[in-house]
């Protein structure tokens, strides 16, 4: 057992268990989408285009712009392109305009030190400058608010202003800061940009502070120009969907651009104290009134479900007008006696105003002149008109009451437990024909005065309809509902434009919506009236063919967890699944229910109680006559973001082998979604690429470059040296060795051709490369002596060095050291120092080389330290979101100074080029020069340094640069490091079309660290360039990347540039590499390869896997050949290469590229089970209620069918039903499947091994723990089910002695019956350790059934166990962590409590943490807290070893569902570093981290430290968060990791130590280099010993 391997010293009763320091890094954000918004946040709306989406995940921020254009679809969009335009050949009617390709960018991302309650966005005021930005409020948990702008000039966000309202110090000392309120503040802005509000909601209060706007006038500053008046409502073909009035000027004239919304001093409204409003659920300011209105609907008199006989109809809704001069406030409208259910409110826009109330029964219009509302299902207690919706309300309600708790006095009396709301009978209440559906957990999105989208907790959309007469809805017919298609469970929606609508979701993909309007005509030639005979409708697709409720869904196909093709698991665009709504083809399988769309029994739960087709036909007649006037839309899936929360379940397992490898593959995976989008996430740290075939180490000695080029044949021809998506084939591979070349044709069989070849072979290649295209494409080679060109096999010119640098004096024998080539251009760097620029004539397919005069612009090669050069091309838009596209960024923020020159250049000499010239000098500057003029035309210092942002010299960034080096270097005393950084040797300048179009610059100092910048323009009148300038100004922003091991490279990574001139590019960019489309981006070659990934305008940065430390990576080159397509070829310092491809069905989001698998079930557990390297998972789904049989004594299974037959019946006739099943690793297929009976619920899984009591041999086993839960009057049974699992061949003819197909089988070796729910287990040396009810029980085995032989009593509800070797880790829901020993002597078995937490703490994960001999336990609660305990006997603290002592605590800030420890690996040292000690072999050889996974989708990881390290660490920590850290949007990390409590509960004591802050930590090796040695020194240590510790650290930790 793993267990028995860990070495842990032998326990004694007088020994300890020392504690191990940990540090927590998060390596995976969160994916749940908590919140959205639509804001023109990073861009004003005078500039056109659709605004920004903001979504907040937890405490992750991103800012995504709206990418549009008509072309074919991103590597992204693919899957959705082929659905869309099948689902329009199906359909012509549902045409969606799939020729615009839309998707998301992002242009941000921002963790911030809070977890986000709620976010809104602050408009520009009515009648501001229309160059005026968006604002967002972020308001956090702990009753803080940050009003933030985006930074044109830094990328980055700028505070406005910061706003607490903390309370005095609350139950047991804990300041509000430290409590968590039950409900978030919720932040809401007045449409017209006139105020804020946050409304405050804890410790029992209803609080509302109020944040008035600044003025237009009031903005100070620089002048605000270009005012709009009385202007008309932007349109959806570019500007977003606002309450305030827009108007697009036309013409092309340049604007100045204001500062962003912002705020004034907030006070706050104590709504209960002086307007006896408490209770308040929600909060919306309203639309057409003079002064802000802000509608809060609150409680007047709490009540639940158990009392609405006696207490019902509670909610009120209030009017407010707010009077922020005076600080007056006036309730001016109010409505009472709303359902209990009301939770929600939705402000309507001019004419109607007013909002929308939501329930769970009703949807209701409130507004000063009217009031309507619209019953929703039977349960609501309305009458729909006729005798069969009677009879279906009659039903309900039975149905309800037999839900109840058995004997309750609602069993007799329905109308008890379901009494009528006063709204039902309230004139202007209407019945909804032709659908019943509940709304609680509903979101809305208003797409207009007179249309509403609803998303259901089932995940359909709903189309509300509403008849508007004036500023009131009418007296009949006022609503109508229908379903308009399905989606995701969403958690928000939020409308982005008129036809773009996007989808949040905690459990699944969130999804970017298009939105068409149907055709009215199409929709009238649609069939009228359904008979009863099945037909349907177009109000209510086959509902004839609708499964009625409770009828099974079909069972999946034998061997595949998912219902989907094997094929088809790469597809992770949930909604591609879902219907475009009524009347299409994906709307009807969406609507009947097909097991192949995913829906399984959740369709039923869009009904309520025992509503069926035949109710609902009765009033489709109407239903239909209404729709021809409200067509309704069809939806098209144009991207989603991938969600892998919640993370219910985690395991660390071994991924099926592939051929060449040199490492194990490791992989991490999790459960997670829920229903029909349930999911297996598969993620593993970086690319692990696979061997298609090698040559051999020692083959190709000295090897130091590879590249792959085309010849003029291949390239025109689009047969057979193509694939089939009509990429050509690579035609040569040329392989540079230390004095020689290779020339090898990459046919069928890579086959030698130097001879063949013209190319220059007895000396190294310095570079190779394609220049021209289509049938003049011409090979270029550059080498020591000179650059030789070929057309196909044959050389057509040939350029000496004389022939390159005629200055240069011949006898001082000058070589080429360094070149690029892009196509027209091939740029030279000579051993003397002289530079060389060849031009590519497109006419005739030759080289030019410029001319003296031309050359000598340039800096000469001694204080160049890197060039390369650079192609301007890529059609990009000045800022993201906007549609026009142009090549040329760079050049178009360069000539800022000269812009009538530069124009006139550009159209005469220069003719448009594109192409660029980039150098680093010596000192850490960065140029960019025209070509072929050789004209410089930007330059910035502060490369090498790693500045924040890249400013050219002389603006004012540029000087804020040189004032803080040169501060820096003025305090610099004896004791500060003050050495400058290593040069730049080595650098390039790329973008790539969709995937990142913006030019990012990658760079490698002479320490081996990697430094990537993204490339803006900072407009106008902001970040010090003037508003009468006429271009924007270019910049690049440092792009923070996240490398294991640090961004330096270690020992033995040093390169200097004069070192280079003997070996390949370190960066290499690529591109389509990989299916659906590829992946692009820069690889870094070296002793730790790293892949760059260019992705949706991200800059992933994800280490190389499967590949052993000490074969260094030399060289890369992409490979496209019939044997190995969108391949790759990496050569190796041993002198060997090795052909790859990268893995298929990944999605590259994050720094952990994951695969997912559609279950379209609920999955609650997966382990990996390494006795037989498989995956064990548990699910369930809805299956038809079945009576089971009872036999006549049993009275207990009696009353617990009787209590499951009522849900069931409640539910719509269906029960969750359990299954098992073994996955083979690699595909995910199932190997084997175990269904538990109904009802039967898996608690726990396993994978033990147990000691036969009468062989002594170990047996391995797959163990079950099941309950069967039944209410609380109820007693909860379970079972303990043992599966013996076999590997067999199973016979495939009619010999079966001849071989056949293997397969795995489980066998159910075992049942244990228990008096009460098993809800954990565990291998205990040989024994099963199983938590019974409040009782903890070691079995013994004997070969066929399980013997109690030892027992403990725990508290309440045991969650977890935890074994490491005799020592026992338990988790109680309510009573905190206890520490067990087994002591098992041959005579005695025995369970001692050792020590356990003598403080309340919600446990829901626990975990040991192993440092060589020291032990720590991990224990997380609901709160999102981490502690660490530790046992020592000898201290005092400890009661005599009877406590738990808390060491070190921390906030991961999401709830922790899951730990699970996985071995660390030892680490590389380097090979003169002397031999470790035994005591550190020991120690190095025994230690495990603990990953976690949590309920918004985030994974991190606690390393275990050692005691010095932890101090260094500790003191640097605190020095980045009270000095140089710049945290967004102003909030304190101190504040955010300290240990928070729910209000109303008493806080723990302090922790004596603090777990590391890794994600803090981090931000250090982002710094500038000076900054670093300025903390380094604060903290007592240098700069480099500083990223020494983080490197060890990251090194130890990494995943394998």
């Amino acid at each position: 057992q793993a267990h028995r391997r860990l070495g842990l010293r032998p326990w004694s009763a007088r020994a300890s268990l020392a504690m191990s320091y940990a540090m927590h890094k998060q390596v995976h954000p969160p994916t749940g989408v908590d919140h959205a918004c639509a804001a023109y946040f990073t861009h004003p709306i005078g500039d056109g285009g659709p605004p920004n989406l903001i979504v907040t995940q937890a405490n992750h921020l991103t800012v995504f712009a709206i990418r549009r254009e008509s072309s074919t679809a991103t590597d992204a969009q693919l899957g959705a392109r082929a659905v869309a335009q099948a689902k329009q050949t199906a359909n012509a009617d549902a045409s969606v305009g799939v020729d615009v390709e839309v998707s998301l960018e992002v242009v941000a991302e921002f963790d911030l030190q809070g977890t986000v309650g709620s976010l809104c966005a602050l408009r520009r005021r009515f009648g501001a400058p229309r160059n005026q930005r968006d604002a967002l409020c972020i308001a956090v948990r702990e009753n803080k608010l940050s009003v933030v702008e985006f930074d044109p000039a830094t990328q980055s966000l700028v505070n406005s202003s910061l706003h607490s309202w903390e309370t005095p110090t609350g139950l047991g000392g804990v300041p509000s800061a430290h409590r968590v309120a039950p409900l978030p503040p919720l932040a809401v802005a007045d449409p017209e940009g006139r105020c804020a509000a946050v409304l405050l909601r804890g410790e029992g209060g209803s609080r509302l502070a109020l944040l008035p706007a600044v003025e237009g006038e009031s903005f100070g500053g620089e002048e605000l120009v270009d005012v709009d008046e009385d202007e008309d409502e932007a349109d959806d073909a570019g500007e977003g969907v606002f309450s305030h009035k827009n108007n697009s000027r036309g013409g092309g004239d340049v604007r100045a651009r204001g500062t962003a919304a912002s705020v004034k001093d907030s006070y706050v409204l104590d709504l209960a104290r002086e307007m006896k409003i408490s209770g308040v659920r929600d909060a919306a300011f309203l639309h057409g009134y003079g002064e802000p209105t802000i509608l809060v609907l609150h409680e007047k008199k709490p009540t639940w479900a158990g009392r609405l006989a006696l207490v019902n109809d509670t909610c009120v809704l209030s009017a407010i007008t707010l009077d922020l001069d005076n600080k007056r406030h006036a309730v001016i409208w109010r409505r009472d006696r709303l359902p209990h259910s009301s939770y929600r409110l939705c402000a309507m826009p001019e004419p109607l105003g007013g909002a929308l109330v939501l329930s769970q029964n009703f949807i209701m219009h409130e507004s000063q002149e009217s009031s309507r509302a619209l019953a929703l299902n039977p349960l609501a207690g309305g009458d729909a008109g006729d005798e069969s919706a009677r009879n279906a309300a009659r039903a309900a309600a039975e149905a309800a009451a037999l839900a109840t708790t058995a004997g309750n006095a609602a069993a007799q009396d329905p109308s008890l437990a379901n009494p009528p709301a006063a709204l039902a009978s309230r004139e202007g209440t209407e019945s909804a024909l032709g659908v019943s559906v509940e709304l609680d957990a509903a979101h809305a999105a208003v797409v207009s005065e007179r249309r509403v989208l609803l998303t259901t907790k089932a995940g359909a959309l709903m189309l509300l309809s509403l008849r508007v007469e004036g500023r009131r809805l009418a007296r009949h017919g006022a609503m109508h509902l229908r379903r308009a298609g399905g989606a995701v469970l969403s958690s928000g929606m939020c409308l982005l434009t008129r036809r773009l609508l996007f989808l949040g979701s905690r459990v699944g993909d969130s999804l970017l919506v298009s939105m068409q309007e149907k055709d009215v005509a199409a929709t009238q030639a649609l069939p009228a009236a359904p008979s009863l005979k099945g037909e349907s409708s177009p109000a209510e697709p086959a509902a004839g063919k609708k499964r009625k409720a409770g009828e099974e869904a079909p069972a999946p196909a034998e061997g595949a967890p998912s219902s989907k093709p094997a094929g088809d698991d790469d597809d992770e665009l949930e909604a591609m699944l879902y219907g475009e709504g009524e009347g299409g083809g994906a709307g009807v399988a969406a609507e009947s229910g097909a097991g192949d769309d995913g829906f399984g029994g959740d369709v039923a739960a869009d009904g309520v109680g025992s509503v069926g087709a035949a109710a609902l036909r009765a009033a489709a007649a109407l239903a239909n006559a209404r729709a021809r006037d409200e067509p309704g839309y069809a939806f098209s899936v144009r991207d989603s973001v991938l969600g892998i929360s919640p993370v219910i379940d985690l395991t660390v397992g071994a991924s099926a082998s592939v051929r060449g490898d040199v490492e194990q593959r490791a992989e991490l995976v999790a459960a997670c979604g829920h229903g029909k989008n349930g999911a297996l996430a598969v993620l593993q740290r970086g690319i692990q690429p696979e061997l298609v075939t090698e040559v051999e180490a020692g083959t190709l000695p000295g090897l130091r470059g590879t590249w792959t080029v085309y010849r003029a044949s291949d390239v025109s021809s689009k047969t057979s040296s193509s694939s089939s998506s009509g990429t050509p084939f690579h035609s040569y591979l040329v392989i540079a060795l230390a004095s020689s070349t290779m020339v090898l044709e990459t046919g069928e069989e890579l086959k030698e051709v130097s001879e063949q070849v013209e190319l220059v072979t007895d000396t190294r290649t310095v570079c190779c490369g394609n220049v021209f295209a289509s049938s003049l494409t011409r090979i270029v080679q550059v080498h020591p002596k000179g650059v030789r060109v070929l057309n196909g096999a044959k050389m057509t010119q040939d350029f000496s060095t004389n022939d390159l640098a005629p200055s240069s004096d011949p006898s001082d024998g000058a070589e080429i050291v360094a070149a690029s080539v892009c196509d027209p251009y091939v740029f030279v760097v000579m051993s003397d120092g002289s530079l060389a620029v060849l031009k590519g004539d497109e006419t005739n397919g030759t080289l030019v080389s410029l001319s003296n005069e031309t050359i000598a612009k340039l800096p000469r090669g001694a204080d160049v330290t890197a060039a390369c050069l650079v192609d301007d091309g890529v059609p990009t838009a000045d800022h993201p979101g906007l549609d026009k596209r142009a090549p040329g960024f760079l050049r178009r923020g360069c000539d800022v100074a000269n812009e009538t020159d530069a124009e006139q250049s550009d159209e005469k000499s220069e003719e448009r080029s594109t192409s660029m010239l980039a150098l680093a000098r010596v000192g850490g500057s960065v140029e960019l020069y025209a070509l072929p003029s050789c004209d410089r035309l930007w330059a910035a210092d502060g490369l090498s340094e790693g500045v924040a942002v890249l400013a050219p010299v002389g603006s004012r960034a540029a000087r804020e640069n040189q004032r803080r080096s040169a501060a820096a270097a003025a305090s610099a005393t004896a004791s500060i490091e003050t050495s400058p950084p290593p040069e730049i040797v080595e650098m390039r300048v790329d973008a790539f079309e969709r995937a990142h179009e913006r030019p990012l610059l990658t760079a490698i100092r002479g320490d081996g660290s990697v430094l990537a910048y993204r490339a803006f323009l900072c407009p106008p009148g902001a970040g010090g360039v003037k508003r009468g300038a006429g271009r924007s100004q270019l910049r690049f922003a440092r792009v923070p990347l996240d490398v294991e091991g640090g961004l330096d490279g270690g020992s033995g990574s040093s390169v200097s540039s004069s070192g280079t001139a003997g070996t390949a590019s370190r960066l290499t960019r690529f591109e389509g590499i990989g299916d659906r489309g590829g992946i692009r981006g820069v690889f870094v070659s070296g002793a730790r390869p790293l892949w760059l990934v260019a992705r949706r305008s991200r800059v992933l940065a994800l280490p190389m896997r499967g590949e052993a430390l000490a074969n260094r990576a030399v060289s890369f080159s992409c490979f496209h050949n019939k044997n190995c397509e969108h391949g790759f070829i990496l050569g190796t310092a041993a002198g060997g290469a090795r052909i790859c491809q990268i893995p298929s069905k990944m999605h590259y989001e994050a720094a952990w590229p994951v695969r997912k698998l559609a279950l379209k079930c609920t999955p609650h557990h997966v382990r990996y089970l390494p006795d037989f390297k498989l995956y064990a998972l548990s699910t369930s789904t809805l299956t038809k209620w079945r009576e089971p049989k009872v036999e006549e004594d049993d009275s207990h299974f009696a009353t617990l069918v009787n209590t499951r037959r009522a849900k069931a019946m409640a539910r719509g006739g269906v029960e969750e039903q359990f299954a098992i099943r073994l996955l083979v690793p690699g595909t995910l297929e199932s190997a084997w499947q175990h269904t538990l009976d109904p009802g039967e619920h898996v608690q726990t899984i396993s994978n033990v091994q147990l000691r036969n009591t009468r062989t002594g041999a170990l047996q391995s086993l797959l163990v079950a723990g099941t309950a069967f839960p039944g209410g609380e009057d109820t007693p909860c049974r379970g079972r303990a089910l043992l599966f013996d699992v076999a590997w067999r061949m199973r016979s495939s003819g009619a010999s079966s002695h001849t071989g056949g197909t293997p397969e795995w089988i489980g066998r159910l070796a075992c049942v244990r019956e228990a008096k009460m729910a098993c809800t954990a287990l565990s291998g205990l040396e040989g024994n099963l350790v199983v938590a019974i009810g409040n009782k903890l029980i070691v079995h013994s085995w004997d070969g066929e059934s399980l013997t109690p032989v030892a027992f403990f009593d725990t508290p309440l509800h045991t969650v977890t166990v935890n074994v490491v070797k005799n020592f026992i880790l338990l988790g109680d829901l309510q009573k905190g962590a206890f520490f067990l020993r087994w002591k098992d002597t041959g005579h005695e078995k025995l369970l001692t409590q050792l020590a356990k937490d003598f403080e309340h703490m919600d446990v829901a994960a626990t975990e040991f943490l192993v440092d060589g001999s020291a032990l720590s336990m991990l224990a997380a609660d609901t709160t999102g807290n981490c502690f660490s305990f530790s046992y020592d006997p000898k201290s005092t603290e400890s009661w005599k070893g009877q406590k738990l002592l808390t060491k070190a605590s921390f906030h991961v800030g999401s709830p922790v569902n899951r730990m699970v420890r996985y071995k660390l690996r030892a680490p590389v040292r380097a090979p003169n570093a002397p031999p470790p000690s035994a005591a550190e072999q020991k120690r190095v050889a025994n230690r495990h981290a603990v990953f976690h996974g949590t309920l918004d989708g985030s994974l991190g990881v606690l390393a275990p430290t050692d005691l010095e390290t932890h101090e260094k660490l500790q003191k640097l920590q605190r020095c980045l968060t009270s000095a140089a850290l710049n945290s967004p949007a102003g909030l304190n990390s101190r504040s955010f990791r300290h240990v928070k409590t729910f209000e109303g509960r008493e806080t723990r004591a302090p922790a004596a130590h603090e777990i590391l802050d890794g994600d803090v930590l981090a931000s250090f090796e982002r710094m500038p280099w000076r900054t670093q040695q300025t903390l380094a020194a604060a903290a007592g240590m240098r700069r480099d010993e500083a990223l020494e510790l983080f490197r060890k650290i990251s090194e130890s930790a990494e995943f394998v």
